[in-house]
């Protein structure tokens, strides 16, 4: 046995389900759930995301069968923004981590930050600090992490008091333009920061709303090259939920 969360579910023939689960040893795998539609089988209401599972997988092919199945804990209670954001963070799992790759740190992070969302209180900061910390754990547990204190082209320690430009999937390099007078909207502007703001976010010391906008925006910037073409499906359904006016500060739109 094994814990596992739900990812995604679809019907399988008549009475069964495929199911993508994120195991604590194998990662993500695709399984089928025999059974599973039937009215009486208990595993209809089990296997459902955002619930920890113990499973048994039986099967020597890529394709498991799922052979039982148990809730390891109380069901999660994740309603409005908590329920996007946690699909939110199921989302960037399935878009960086390939199929069958063993991830059990990232489990654990997972775990953790579906709890820490059914634990927060009711404001987008508490939510958002949570995305943040995932989006970035996930980067650094898939490998893709990035230099916070040295500039990818001089190898100089970050100054203080400068401004240094973002490239996704290297880091950061001294800015070679007066950010002052670049147009807050433009592209240039959004790929530049604050030597002190990637000081402060690089030993998580979020302490202002202000601070809090600048990490999401570069990670933002920094999961853009492993994304793909697709837009995130929990995006779309922030702004289902918001008036448009207020989908830039959606706890989703990171």
């Amino acid at each position: 046995m094994q814990q596992a969360f739900v990812l995604q579910r679809w019907d399988y023939q008549e009475s069964s389900l495929l199911l993508e689960l994120f195991t604590q040893q194998q990662g993500r795998i695709r399984v089928i759930a025999k059974g599973a539609k039937r009215p009486k089988n208990p595993w209809r209401a089990l296997l459902q995301p955002f619930q920890l599972l113990e499973v048994e997988l039986r099967g020597r092919h890529d394709l498991k069968t799922l052979s039982n199945a148990e809730a390891a804990a109380k069901p999660l209670s994740l309603r409005g923004e908590r329920l996007f954001s946690a699909f939110y963070l199921t989302e960037l799992l399935q878009r960086l981590l390939p199929m069958q790759a063993a991830a059990e740190e990232l489990f654990v992070e997972y775990q953790q930050a579906l709890q820490l969302l059914q634990s927060s209180a009711d404001n987008n900061s508490q939510y958002e600090l949570v995305l943040r910390r995932f989006e970035w754990q996930l980067l650094s547990l898939s490998g893709l992490a990035f230099d916070w204190q040295t500039d990818i082209n001089s190898g100089a320690n970050l100054s203080g008091d400068g401004y240094y430009l973002f490239v996704p999937g290297q880091g950061f390099c001294q800015a070679n333009v007066d950010v002052h007078n670049v147009d807050v909207h433009s592209d240039l502007s959004t790929q530049h920061f604050l030597a002190t703001d990637i000081q402060a976010i690089a030993v998580f010391n979020i302490n202002t709303p202000a601070r809090l906008q600048v990490f999401k925006r570069l990670m933002r910037l920094a999961l853009s090259p492993y994304l793909g073409s697709q837009p995130l499906r929990s995006r779309a359904l922030f702004r289902q939920r918001k008036p448009h006016s207020q989908t830039g500060t959606e706890t989703g739109e990171s």
